[in-house]
């Protein structure tokens, strides 16, 4: 899953050669019947979360969506919660 609202720079992926062996699918991590649906679109073994609130400046502009994305994007990723 990648943010509805990124950039998609995938200069990394393409370099390692991997890029087209990914399925990359738009979402908003704060919404968790979107992430519910895409978990049960796809049942995936393992999931590796990447997608914090990371910089800095962001954070002391606006410190209470740094802290809710980062918390609830999370939570609504972790099984059984």
């Amino acid at each position: 899953m990648i943010r509805k609202d990124t950039e998609e720079n995938f200069f990394g992926l393409e370099y390692l050669k991997i890029k087209d062996k990914i399925i990359f699918k738009k979402c908003d991590l704060l919404n968790l019947f979107e992430i519910i649906s895409i978990f049960e679109e796809f049942k995936p073994a393992e999931i590796y979360n990447l997608a914090t609130q990371s910089s800095v400046g962001l954070s002391f502009e606006n410190p209470h969506e740094a802290i809710n994305f980062n918390i609830l994007s999370v939570l609504n990723i972790t099984p059984d919660a």
